[in-house]
């Protein structure tokens, strides 16, 4: 009688990689959401960008379609909310481990952005790193590069890097009338208030009012003075990657 067996699975698995880098280096060149595991006790979802600029990002921040609110509280920002294919935010705690944990492991910070003309810039900062929360998630973004300008380092009261994250119910910003984080409706690195905020509203094309929407302020057109209209952006995102990494040529 002819015996039929079930092979058995075996028990050994791939260690999850570190980041989309390191999956990129194992040969992924899809973009799309992964599990990643980097020195942590749970798996991590993020969203890769294995395309622009030679790929391998971790997305910590995207704005897509603007079905996301972002004018959230503290602990929101803290833990991170979205969905990694649209709108998201991956967290603070997660950036600071991301940028800090790992000291052989250097990170910069790529920012994409495309407005409502199609026109795409981006900026790059090849010192990154998001403090713990006893540093209220201090921001520290320096060596500028690209074509966006440098809307971090803008000016004394208007400067992002070294700045505290602010909220609506947790002010650390500059700006000692108020809080900015409820005046503009999102959490972000304020100052007093900003040259960028890309957790700003969302729209879907010019607005008027208050300067709340998604803004960096070194781009070439922020407002129409003939009609006091101001801009915001269709696309944005925030990702990063070892400085270390080498895209590949095949």
């Amino acid at each position: 009688m002819r015996q039929i067996t079930t092979p058995v699975p075996s028990q050994v698995t791939e260690r999850l990689p570190y980041d989309c880098a390191e999956l990129y280096t194992r040969g992924n060149r899809t973009n799309g959401i992964y599990e990643i595991k980097p020195n942590t006790d749970e798996t991590w979802m993020v969203y890769c960008d294995m395309e622009t600029a030679g790929g391998g990002w971790t997305v910590i921040q995207k704005r897509v379609d603007g079905e996301e609110n972002f004018s959230r509280n503290w602990k929101a920002y803290k833990n991170g909310f979205g969905d990694k294919n649209k709108d998201h935010w991956i967290g603070l705690e997660r950036m600071h481990h991301l940028t800090t944990s790992n000291k052989s492991r250097r990170l910069k910070l790529r920012i994409d952005l495309i407005d409502w003309d199609d026109v795409n810039h981006y900026a790059e900062y090849e010192t990154f790193r998001v403090r713990g929360e006893g540093k209220n998630y201090q921001l520290i973004a320096k060596k500028f590069s690209g074509t966006a300008g440098d809307a971090l380092n803008y000016g004394e009261n208007y400067n992002h890097n070294m700045q505290a994250f602010t909220t609506f119910d947790r002010d650390n910003d500059g700006y000692a009338l108020g809080n900015c984080g409820r005046y503009y409706r999102s959490g972000w690195w304020f100052n007093a208030c900003f040259a960028a905020n890309l957790n700003g509203n969302y729209y879907t094309g010019p607005y008027r009012g208050v300067q709340n929407g998604i803004y960096w302020g070194t781009w070439y057109k922020l407002s129409d003075s003939r009609s006091n209209a101001r801009y915001s952006f269709k696309y944005v995102d925030m990702k990063v990657r070892p400085l270390n990494f080498e895209a590949s040529t095949v």
